[in-house]
């Protein structure tokens, strides 16, 4: 009599087989990959075969290799995901900014509290400006004309136009958190706040803290605080040096996520401010500082740039300011 097909006595083979099949697959797993981690298993059986360790343990430790190759590819997707991932959140809006997901030809015009994921496609018209704010914090501002592509949180390719990135305080030691790819090089952020600037078939990195580096091939450049880095077409390379405040940062103060000031302390809105304009703030005093930075504020700034906002901010503790090349000097209301 033939033996029923489930009285077969199962070769090693098919073992590994039944094994492979009980790994989870909450995603399709690339045919590719598939194919490649089955081969993989099916030769290191062979090899232990050939050495003549068929033993139970051995043939348990290849079928746990093989779930750990397919497991591996389900938590690194070397060949990436297809589903889209969240990237950032829209904060502020100047003018019209368009939106466009997963490949659509006609986008709508986006709006504050937009949630934007890594298949999406932003582009600003020539009154156009929007603020972005990542999961983890940092701020990523784009310039009118300019169109951006998110494509992972960690990820965008500037087409064209402007962004400015501020990714908090600087650590040497950090690694980079955000990669901009553009037609002229790739600008890796390290811990910085700097812009990115596309243009007549050339590449202008202006870093403000921090340090940046672009990679364009084999070539690696780096530019630090104070410097202004031009990469031409044709590979010419331009240093100089930018100014911290003023007017080469004006674009991304109009912009700028609004300050929570109510509630909020003397020192929060300066060291805010501070920040959005490169000033650095000094007291005309030690005590004078001591006594008013516990203050706490009132009030709404929305739609208030940094600039506007702090004499008013001042007047209402009391001060005064003087603003000279960068460094801004506070006062007591009754010094002049």
């Amino acid at each position: 009599m033939k033996p029923h097909e489930s009285d077969r006595i199962p070769s090693e083979e098919d073992e590994v087989a039944r094994l492979l099949s009980l790994v989870p697959a909450p995603e399709p797993v690339p045919v590719e990959a598939l194919a490649r981690s089955r081969s993989l298993a099916r030769e290191e059986w062979r090899s232990v075969v050939r050495r003549g360790r068929r033993r139970r343990w051995a043939l348990g430790a290849v079928a746990a290799a093989a779930v750990g190759l397919v497991a591996s590819w389900f938590a690194f997707d070397p060949w990436g995901s297809t589903a889209p991932r969240q990237v950032a959140v829209v904060e502020a809006i100047h003018g019209a900014v368009t939106l466009s997901q997963g490949g659509e030809r006609a986008g709508r015009l986006l709006r504050t509290g937009d949630e934007l994921d890594s298949r999406t496609v932003l582009e600003t018209a020539s009154d156009g400006r929007v603020s972005l704010r990542w999961a983890d914090g940092q701020s990523l501002r784009m310039d009118v004309d300019s169109l951006v592509h998110l494509e992972s949180p960690r990820h965008l390719r500037l087409a064209r136009g402007a962004v400015y990135f501020d990714s908090g305080e600087f650590s040497a030691a950090a690694d980079p958190r955000l990669e901009i790819r553009t037609d002229y090089g790739t600008v890796w952020d390290i811990g910085t706040q700097f812009e990115v600037r596309v243009r007549n078939q050339r590449l202008r990195v202006r870093v403000r803290e921090g340090l940046v580096r672009v990679d364009q091939g084999k070539r690696s450049l780096e530019a630090g605080i104070g410097e202004e880095l031009t990469i031409h077409s044709s590979g010419a390379v331009k240093r100089s040096s930018v100014s911290l405040h003023g007017d080469p940062w004006k674009w991304h103060l109009a912009v700028s996520p609004p300050f929570e000031l109510e509630g909020s302390t003397l020192r929060q809105f300066l060291g805010w401010a501070a920040r959005e304009t490169g000033w650095r703030i000094e007291f005309s005093d030690a005590e004078l500082e001591r006594r008013v930075l516990g203050i706490t504020l009132h009030g709404d700034l929305t739609g208030v740039t940094a600039e506007q906002a702090f004499p008013a901010v001042l007047e209402t503790c009391g001060l005064v300011h003087r603003e000279r090349d960068g460094v801004v000097r506070i006062e007591s209301g009754g010094s002049r």
